[in-house]
């Protein structure tokens, strides 16, 4: 016989299979090196099997090199085959090295015992591990946002009624993305790589919370810029602007005690400090809990001439190193949208 050609007989044996294939059957193949076998079967005979790749690692050199003639396959059957052939090339063993990795990466999962809690999430957005108490707290904003809103500018009852749809406008928007975000969290709370990555979904929901949902990208804000008089939006902005400058003005004091941790300051270094971060630095776009940070930052933007005489020379040293951190966190910050 001519190396790499088939006999007749293995001609015949070859087109059994491939008939048996294309029906979706499960052949097997004796060859001539195989035991024979107990009750008289002929070599090279096809004996069905309950595994459709049973036996395969034995008759797969009988098809190396072997291109079938043209024949009429089942669909399921050519790509079977097509699986097959190809198995044959290679030095895989039997059993599935890629089958057996998903089997242990289960395995894994399962014995891991990773597991969060589900109300976990309410906890993270909310503040609460009662999802209904969470989303009360949150819808409870828009009312306080529009009386506020009233005590300012005595608001006429048809601008009440367009700021409070606008308002709900902005609270379904943020329920459907925590919706969203929530059957991400329960599809991969056991999972601890998975798990990783859906952090990436939940800080803006919760940034959203902490900076409140009626910023300047939202509805509601559009919505009373347009419905606002020139006096009424006057006397608005003028509010704000105290309120925000007051809760700024907070901020800069916390973040001085929170260096004095590392760089205990005299009280009149310390008025000194604060009077020059109140100068030279000014509220972030949104209020949250990156507040901090973005003093910090701007800290670095005041230059040496305004800071250094504050301080003696291990004082100056600390609050460097601190300014190279924050200053490493420019990017992070910028991405944040909340630098002024």
């Amino acid at each position: 016989m001519i190396p790499g050609r088939l006999t007749q007989a293995d001609d015949l044996v070859a087109t059994k299979w491939r008939n048996d294939v294309a029906v979706g059957a499960s052949p097997r193949f004796r060859l001539e090196n195989e035991p024979k076998p107990q009750r008289g079967d002929r070599i090279g005979e096809y004996v069905p099997s309950m595994s459709p790749l049973r036996g395969f690692a034995e008759f797969a050199p009988l098809f190396r090199g072997f291109a079938p003639p043209a024949t009429s396959f089942s669909p399921f059957g050519t790509a079977l085959l097509t699986l097959l052939l190809c198995l044959s090339s290679s030095s895989t063993p039997l059993a599935f090295a890629q089958g057996e990795d998903l089997v242990e990466e289960e395995e894994l999962i399962i014995d891991d015992g990773f597991e969060i809690a589900a109300s976990n999430f309410d906890q993270w957005i909310f503040g609460s591990q009662n999802s209904q108490q969470g989303q009360q707290r949150v819808e409870s904003q828009l009312a306080l946002q529009v009386e506020a809103i009233n005590r300012t500018c005595g608001l006429t009852e048809a601008q009440t009624e367009k700021l409070q749809l606008a308002g709900q406008g902005d609270l379904k928007r943020f329920f459907n993305d925590v919706a969203v975000v929530r059957k991400k969290f329960i599809k991969v709370r056991r999972n601890r790589n998975a798990f990783n990555q859906i952090w990436q979904d939940i800080q803006p929901l919760q940034a959203k919370i902490n900076s409140g949902l009626f910023t300047d990208a939202s509805f509601f804000r559009k919505v009373l810029d347009r419905t606002l008089s020139d006096e009424q939006s006057s006397k608005y902005e003028e509010t704000m602007w105290e309120r925000r400058q007051f809760r700024y003005n907070a901020k800069q004091t916390l973040v001085v005690t929170m260096l004095e941790r590392g760089m205990p300051l005299r009280a009149d270094q310390r008025e000194q400090f604060i009077s020059v971060l109140k100068e030279e630095t000014k509220p972030p776009k949104a209020f949250g809990q990156y507040d901090y940070h973005v003093v910090l930052y701007q800290l670095t933007k005041i230059p040496d001439e305004k800071l250094k005489p504050i301080f003696d020379e291990p004082q100056w040293k600390v609050l460097k190193q601190q300014a190279d951190q924050a200053r490493g966190r420019e990017a992070w910050l910028k991405q944040q949208k909340i630098l002024p």
